[in-house]
């Protein structure tokens, strides 16, 4: 009975430590990072009555008989399972998701422990809330040989958090960019070929690195770089231009000689528009991308310009390559050169509608004579328009181009001197040109003949000559020759004879005829006429002018024109009732319409011819001036036959008019005169001088009038094409006719832009904007937008893509920033199109597939100065610093120890562990390496007390201590029995 007592005592005494373990374990439910433990029993002591017996051939065996002695505490396990996190967001927490503890350092002894509740001390040292042991870990640097990466100290130091530690200023040196350029969209501007062009070419079994760039003259319009890879000689060979082509496919190329190959062969295919160097083909075709401007002169000949346009800051340059005229060469002027135009740029990347542009040329280079070309940007600002002006190209006309220019009509042959002496012919030169009659007027010519043998006798006779036409080559007109048939005197050389008139002279007629040729009427003597020495015939001429209208009186009203030297009397126009003018009317010129109509006003409207009260008008639509009757409003009489030629002058819109310097009409064409607005508007005559000469229908020399429209100098020469013909030439600057136009397709275009620093830490905005060049093409420009004193190098480039929309050349490109303007230093950087500077794929970097832009910069590795104002604690245990200039660093790594047998690890209190001998030796790591867990900063980790199952073991442990007291309390209750036997 003592037995069972003790077995008892022995099994209330164990379950009492089983509810101190589940107490304490319930106790410590909400603490962190607490291990709860779990009671092993073990039986104590057995009393053996028998030991076992081996079974015999007659026996079966027979097992020990044994009486147990109790219950005691085997083990008290401590169990390490994984707690839950709770989130708390302080910086300062962390919680180890899988195997390790921290690693603490405190009074000289290092503990480890599961509770990550940290807090910044005095010293800016990580350690433990509540016990201030430190958290211990290891320091990083910044890897020298590559500032990615860090270097991990090996021995253990207080984790410190130096908070208002300054991070020094970082140059950028990489810019990396991806995703996408929109191939759908057409190309952005003519830019001849643009900067940055260059590709690797095996040459005769050489590497060489080949570049093309734009020169500045014609001479050296494009330059080829060639730099040998191996020893890096480099040849430069100027191409010049030398025309403008249309290969079959109808692109336009321009025509290029090397002007030197420096011993390379050379050649650059305009058909194909490869440039053949050595036995290599470089598609430099590809690359151009020229406007064709096409100009049609006045013979028909076509010129053909290729326009390009640069971007220079806000400042678009327009340059017209092609036929040039130099002026300094007398003996070979015709060249190639460029006319170039700076046009202003808006902010929002339109042209400035309001520029003033002038064309800007090389020294005494000049548009070819025929044309000139002027530029002007659209109304919206998206487009640039070239204009050409076709210089004029006129011959005096086979009709008057406005009215005589020398007196009268007709009358002007009564200019024609007598002639006294003996002759064959008598001549009136000149003095039926175009100038003087119209197209089917009929002029009554009056022939006079006088001799004196001491009374004058006088004989006339008239013939009446009819315009039928004029001859193109020489302006004169022809004419029909209707003799009359009166007589004039003659002297046979023994009597005084009469003679009528013929067509050929015979003995008893004189003969006249007209030449076309040289507007000559030739009045030839009878056969056999012979003139005295004493009193020879004289001869004189006039005309009676050409016949308006029969008045109502019966009588005949003729007319006659006069052209002034002014405006107001511009034409005057008379008509005849009898000898005298009946009425003298002014035509006043006020200009000429834009469709090319003379716009004349009477001097005055009304009138009286005859006893008839007659009104004026003027139609400039038909050219055509009226006389009708004021009181019925007949027309009497109309006269449309003065064909004027127009033409536009820089603009504005002139009268051309021809005339001649001599009486009469004769060498008519040799004055030209342009009506039209001076360069204040008013309309006057502009004459040009004695330099340009007209001489059997041909022009020669120059002459010049100045202060047309626009202040321009015209300069009258002789059409190279066609002597007969006079070209007015001016450099223009308004009006001419559309050919071709530039338009700015900004939806063409995309940027990006980027923070990005120089070496003390300022921060520049850095913009490349990337413009489509052509197919698979496109440029790039780098630059700093809001500091365009800072000069950048090496600043534009090309990216060329496959067919498949991938980058194909240049994936990388290095500018130059020169930040030594601002008291930095000068920097170099890498512009990543590839993906390579994040470590990607060439698809993950620039593409250029049909979607929309969405090309930006994705990383850059500059930064300002910064100060530590945060931190945090990455999965791996490094603890990263938070500066200012949104930088991180890395400062520490947290260390983990992991032990053999955590559950062999001393609990000290305070949720700490030390070693213990049956611990093992902590293995000290990094998280996430050679077995430790993570680290989850903002959460600390729970106690893993389960309280359903601590509620179940104090359940048990209460029912086990029950029992036990029982048996205790039974034992008493026998022996007491046992005691009562003996009473």
């Amino acid at each position: 009975m003592l037995r069972s007592l003790m077995s008892g005592v022995t099994g209330v005494r164990s379950h009492q430590t089983y509810l101190d373990v589940v107490g304490n374990n319930v106790a410590n439910v909400n603490t962190t990072g607490f291990k709860r433990s779990t009671v092993l029993f073990q039986d104590l002591l057995y009393q053996t009555s028998s030991g076992a017996s081996a079974p015999t051939e007659d026996l079966g065996g027979i097992n020990p008989t044994q009486v147990g002695l109790g219950v005691k505490v085997g083990a008290i396990q401590t169990i390490h399972s994984q707690g839950n996190l709770d989130y708390t967001g302080s910086r300062n927490d962390m919680a180890i998701s899988g195997d390790g503890y921290f690693v603490l350092e405190g009074l000289g002894e290092t503990v480890y422990s599961r509770a990550g509740a940290f807090t910044l001390d005095g010293e800016g040292k990580l350690a433990q809330s509540g016990t201030g042991y430190r958290l211990q870990g290891y320091q990083l640097t910044v890897d020298s040989s590559d500032p990615t990466k860090y270097v991990q100290t090996s021995t253990l130091a207080d984790i410190e958090i130096p908070m208002g530690q300054k991070m020094e200023a970082n140059a950028t040196t990489t810019v990396g960019y991806r995703c996408n350029l929109d191939s759908r969209v057409d190309p952005y501007l003519p830019l001849g070929v643009p900067d940055g062009m260059e590709m690797n070419v095996t040459l005769l079994g050489e590497a060489y690195t080949a570049s093309v760039s734009e020169g500045e003259e014609a001479s050296n319009f494009l330059v080829l770089r060639l730099e040998n890879q191996a020893d890096g000689t480099v040849d430069e060979i100027e191409l010049k231009l030398t025309g403008v082509t249309q290969a079959t496919d109808g692109t336009y190329y321009p025509v290029l000689e090397p002007v030197d190959a420096l011993g390379h062969y050379v050649n650059f295919n305009t058909e194909t528009g490869m440039l053949n160097v050595d036995d290599a083909q470089i598609p430099l075709g590809a690359y151009m991308n020229y406007e064709p401007v096409t100009v049609t002169d006045a013979n028909g000949d076509e010129t053909t310009y290729l326009a390009e346009v640069t971007e220079e800051g806000n400042t678009a340059i327009v340059r017209l390559w092609g036929a040039a005229v130099d002026t300094s060469n007398a003996t070979d002027p015709d060249t190639f050169d460029y006319f170039e135009w700076r046009v202003p740029r808006n902010d929002d990347g339109t042209f400035d509608t309001t520029a003033v542009l002038s064309v800007v040329t090389a020294d005494d280079i000049e548009f070819p004579a025929t044309h000139s070309v002027l530029l002007e940007v659209s109304d919206d600002g998206q487009a640039l328009r070239f204009k050409a002006n076709v210089n004029p190209t006129y011959a005096p006309s086979g009709r008057n181009s406005v009215v005589s220019k020398a007196g009268t009509t007709l009358a002007s042959l009564s200019s024609v001197p007598t002639y006294t002496g003996v002759q064959d012919d008598f001549t009136l030169s000149g003095s039926l040109s175009a100038s003087s009659v119209a197209e089917g007027d009929t002029v009554t010519l009056t022939l006079t003949t006088t001799y004196d043998d001491g009374t004058a006798t006088t004989q006339s006779a008239t013939v009446d000559l009819t315009c039928t036409g004029f001859d193109d080559a020489t302006g004169f007109a022809t004419f029909t020759v209707t003799p009359g048939t009166d007589t004039l005197y003659y002297y046979d050389g023994s009597a005084w004879q009469s003679a009528g008139l013929a067509a050929t002279a015979d003995a008893t007629h004189y003969g006249i005829a007209y030449d076309t040729g040289t507007g000559q009427l030739t009045l030839t003597q009878p056969t056999g006429a012979s003139e005295p020495a004493a009193n020879p015939v004289s001869v004189a001429a006039f005309a009676t002018a050409p016949t308006a209208y029969t008045s109502s009186s019966g009588n005949a009203v003729r007319y006659s024109f006069e052209e002034g030297a002014t405006t107001d009397d511009f034409i005057t126009l008379s008509l005849f009732d009898g000898g005298t003018p009946a009425e003298t009317v002014s035509l006043q010129f006020k200009g000429v319409s834009a469709d090319g109509e003379v716009i004349l006003v009477p001097s005055t409207t009304t009138g009286t011819v005859d006893g008839t009260d007659v009104t004026y008008g003027y139609d400039p639509a038909t050219s055509t001036f009226t006389v009708k009757n004021t009181d019925t409003g007949a027309t009497l009489w109309s006269y449309s036959e003065f064909n004027f030629q127009t033409t536009e002058i820089n603009g504005g819109q002139y009268l051309v008019d021809f005339g001649s310097s001599t009486a009469g009409g004769a060498n008519y064409g040799d004055t030209i005169t342009l009506w039209g607005p001076n360069a204040q508007g008013t309309m006057e005559p502009f004459t040009f001088g004695t330099g340009l000469t007209y001489s059997g229908g041909a022009y020669s020399g120059s002459a010049q009038v100045t202060g047309l429209t626009g202040g321009v100098t015209v300069t009258a020469i002789p059409n190279p094409s066609d002597s007969r013909k006079v070209l007015f030439s001016y450099e223009s600057n308004a009006g001419g006719t559309q050919v071709a136009s530039v338009t700015q397709n900004l939806a063409s275009q995309h940027s990006s832009k980027v923070s990005t620093y120089d070496t003390l830490g300022n921060e520049h905005t850095l913009e490349v904007v990337w413009q489509k060049v052509g197919n698979n093409l496109w440029s790039w420009t780098a630059y700093l937008p809001d500091e365009s004193t800072i000069p950048l190098q090496n600043n534009t480039g090309i990216l060329r893509f496959t067919s498949d929309g991938k980058l194909e050349m240049g994936g990388t490109a290095e500018i130059g920033i020169s930040y030594s303007a601002i008291g930095a230093e000068d920097a170099t950087v890498t512009l990543d199109f590839s993906g390579e500077s994040f470590d990607e794929e060439p698809i993950e970097g620039v593409t250029q597939f049909g979607s929309a832009f969405s090309t930006k910069a994705y990383t850059q590795d500059g930064y300002e100065m910064g100060v530590l104002e945060d931190y945090s604690v990455t999965s791996d245990g490094v603890i990263l610093g938070v500066y200012s200039n949104d930088q991180s660093r890395a400062l520490s790594r947290v260390a983990l120890a992991l032990f053999a047998n955590p559950q062999g690890l001393n609990k000290e209190g305070d949720t700490v562990f030390t070693a213990s001998a049956n611990s093992g030796l902590p293995q000290i790591g990094s998280p996430t390496e050679g077995g430790a867990g993570s680290i989850s900063g903002g959460n600390l980790e729970m106690s893993n007390v389960d309280l359903t199952e601590e509620f179940v073991r104090l359940i048990l442990a209460q029912r086990g201590f029950q029992a036990n007291a029982r048996v205790i309390t039974t034992s008493d209750d026998v022996l007491q029995e046992l005691i009562n036997l003996k009473r």
